[in-house]
């Protein structure tokens, strides 16, 4: 069976972008451990690991508004994961792996700006038999 245009498939880019941006967040947050750096190291890791969760909350999304929170609630982590890295690099300078989960983190926001858009310009009609 197709599955509904409202969901994100498996393959999707998004899907492997934040999969591979949380594991690189679980590398900066062992870093930070070592550094003493707990609070803010835990702040960090809880948005960005959220980001995923949400995404993965797309593939199982049962209503186009359903789907939309899932992306809106991404969205906002994702923003406030770029402010805790933000604030990382403030603190310690310069920091290869901070600067490559900014970049990651940038591409995510734009994917998931742009899904907001796509998705709230389409109107799709859910046939809740034919979810696979």
């Amino acid at each position: 069976m197709r599955r509904n245009k409202l969901f994100v498939k498996k393959n999707n880019p998004i899907v492997d972008k934040t999969f591979q941006f949380s594991l690189n967040i679980l590398e900066l947050y062992i870093l930070l451990l070592k550094k003493n750096e707990f609070e803010l190291s835990e702040k960090l890791l809880n948005s960005s690991t959220n980001i995923r969760k949400n995404v993965e909350g797309t593939l199982a999304a049962i209503s186009k508004q359903d789907y939309m929170q899932k992306i809106a609630m991404a969205s906002k982590e994702a923003i406030e994961a770029r402010f805790w890295l933000k604030m990382l690099q403030m603190k310690y300078f310069k920091n290869c792996c901070a600067d490559e989960c900014v970049d990651q983190l940038n591409e995510i926001i734009n994917s998931l700006h742009y899904m907001e858009q796509q998705k709230s310009k389409c109107k799709v009609k859910l046939n809740i038999h034919n979810l696979n």
